[in-house]
């Protein structure tokens, strides 16, 4: 979107459907979550519905919106080989 029309306040990109992150703290646990969009047949997420999915899902008391597009990703390793998804996956 241009920068000029949006409006004081207005979250530009909340509503599309993208690669996003988030930290997610409930009563037992913190969870870093990565919803991916990359891929034409894995559209993402929009912010409101990842909202829901760490209310009604991780039963989030708080969760923090990292990231959205390629930005958002995660990489882990089993101790020999690192893994990480991206649009390459």
């Amino acid at each position: 979107p241009n920068c000029l029309k949006i409006a004081p306040g207005e979250l530009s990109s909340a509503s599309s459907f993208r690669a996003r992150s988030m930290l997610v703290i409930n009563d037992k646990e913190i969870s870093f979550v990565v919803f991916e969009g990359f891929r034409e047949e894995v559209p993402g997420i929009s912010l409101s519905r990842m909202a829901e999915f760490a209310a009604k899902t991780l039963n989030a008391k708080s969760a923090i919106n990292l990231s959205e597009g390629r930005s958002s990703n995660i990489v882990w390793s089993d101790g020999n080989n690192m893994y990480t998804i991206s649009d390459d996956t």
